[in-house]
């Protein structure tokens, strides 16, 4: 899950790019469409996929393209079919599937609902453990290595470097630094290189 919030003065950009006749979203089937001139017809656009799994387009703003705007596909459909949202929330899929950009299956809401929505709803598998979020021993010794050698790093980069999930690699870091006991934990706790 990619955070992306976006400020007023951006959503509004937006909305006045997607209202200059160029192009249009079909909040159905969650899809942007742009008008071509010389064959005279609307033609959907594709979308820049992400590793992510988002869908991204860059939209131009008058003839000459000197004002853009880079967005998330759900991010544009819920804005053609919503308006603006409040700044600080973000646009969650309700089924989790980033794919799936139809303006029925999308909803602003905090970071903290978004989070805990991807958790409350993430696919277990018959031992009852989450597939897409287990942490290993392994994995945990390597967090430790980078905390120690790189402590000015964000945890979204430590798991971005590692590979991991965001979120549960984020919770796993906040145990560490808390001192807190993991599931795993066999080596000696974390020691902060600014521990005295």
């Amino acid at each position: 899950m990619y955070l992306c919030i976006m400020k007023k003065e951006k959503q509004e950009l937006v909305l006045r790019i997607l209202n200059n006749g160029r192009y249009r979203v079909d909040t159905i089937r969650g899809v942007l469409q742009s008008f071509r001139v010389g064959k005279g017809e609307w033609v959907d656009c594709v979308a820049n996929t992400l590793k992510s799994g988002y869908k991204q387009h860059i939209i131009f703003l008058g003839r000459y393209k000197k004002v853009r705007a880079v967005v998330y596909l759900h991010v544009l459909v819920y804005l053609s079919a919503y308006g603006l949202y409040e700044e600080g929330k973000v646009i969650n899929h309700k089924d989790l599937d980033k794919g799936n950009c139809a303006a029925i299956n999308l909803e602003a809401i905090s970071n903290k609902e978004n989070v805990d929505h991807s958790y409350a709803n993430q696919k277990i598998d018959k031992e009852g453990k989450s597939v897409n979020c287990k942490i290993r021993f392994a994995e945990i010794e390597k967090i430790k290595a980078l905390l120690l050698s790189n402590p000015k790093w964000s945890k979204a980069r430590i798991a971005r470097e590692l590979g991991l999930n965001r979120i549960p690699a984020t919770r796993v870091i906040n145990k560490i630094l808390n001192g807190e006991p993991l599931k795993y934990e066999v080596a000696g706790p974390y020691t902060s290189p600014n521990a005295k």
